[in-house]
């Protein structure tokens, strides 16, 4: 909700376009325990939770769900109502955190948002970070971004003129945010539906062995998290690692389906 992207779009012929989910969120504390620092997930069926550790031990946590329906944010403003959805989709949080329906109830949920604007600059004016291409939470990316933005603009100012540095970084970077912007809405599914299939898990422990053994590979989300390779080239990088993860999957079958034969073969005594 830039102000600055709202006189910008003043001067100069401009397009906006703002998306906003239809699930909210509201946060939350799980007091401080002994457990790893980490991401933690809760997959629901009709919901999703994540938390992120705290520098105290805390974690803050964060229920996302729809806006309407009656397991919704509109359907759950009864205590009693409340209690027993949180219980019945997220069963242990409620022992991890005594207060959760009253920290659930205590404040209205938020929006979730995200931006594509064009251009970012006119003149001597540019925008960065999310006044530029504001992206949805699910890849954590969003402060990362704008720091990548600042080291990005640096680099055009000191090799462009003036006059050409900010359209040289808006032409640079764009590419990159608007990929963010896919991996975030993408992720948002996978943390909520596909976290659940046992394909989908054991794929991605495929992918993290690989990483361990090849030096070359690297999981998707270590290039975007863990890296400062631009999103663009970690998503086309990523692609390629999938289709060679699918070969080798294809030729793990072959091979089973050949020795299943073979060992069929010498039961009924035919070499």
């Amino acid at each position: 909700y830039s102000t600055v992207r709202t006189h910008l779009h003043r001067r100069v012929g401009a397009e906006l376009h703002q998306t906003h989910l239809d699930w909210g969120y509201r946060e939350f504390t799980i007091p401080a325990v002994d457990r790893p620092e980490a991401l933690h997930v809760w997959p629901g069926r009709r919901g999703l939770v994540v938390a992120h550790p705290n520098p105290d031990g805390s974690l803050t946590g964060t229920v996302f769900l729809p806006f309407d329906g009656d397991t919704g944010f509109l359907g759950l403003r009864d205590p009693a109502r409340a209690g027993a959805f949180l219980a019945e989709e997220f069963g242990d949080l409620t022992d991890l955190v005594p207060d959760l329906v009253t920290q659930f109830l205590a404040h209205e949920p938020g929006s979730l948002v995200s931006v594509r604007t064009a251009p970012w600059q006119h003149d001597r004016v540019v925008l960065i970070g999310d006044a530029a291409h504001a992206v949805l939470p699910f890849y954590g990316q969003g402060m990362n971004a704008a720091f990548e933005d600042c080291a990005v603009l640096d680099a055009c100012l000191a090799e462009h003129a003036p006059g050409d540095a900010l359209a040289a970084f808006e032409a640079r970077r764009r590419p990159h945010t608007d990929v963010l912007a896919e991996l975030s809405a993408r992720n948002f599914v996978e943390l909520r539906d596909r976290v659940r299939s046992p394909v989908f898990l054991a794929r991605k422990r495929i992918d993290l062995a690989l990483g361990r053994l090849l030096p070359g590979w690297r999981t998707l989300y270590a290039m975007i998290s863990h890296s400062s390779l631009p999103y663009g080239d970690a998503l086309a990088r990523a692609r390629r690692q999938d289709r060679l993860l699918g070969g080798l999957a294809g030729l793990a079958g072959l091979g089973g389906v050949a020795l299943l034969a073979a060992a069929r073969r010498k039961r009924s005594g035919r070499c």
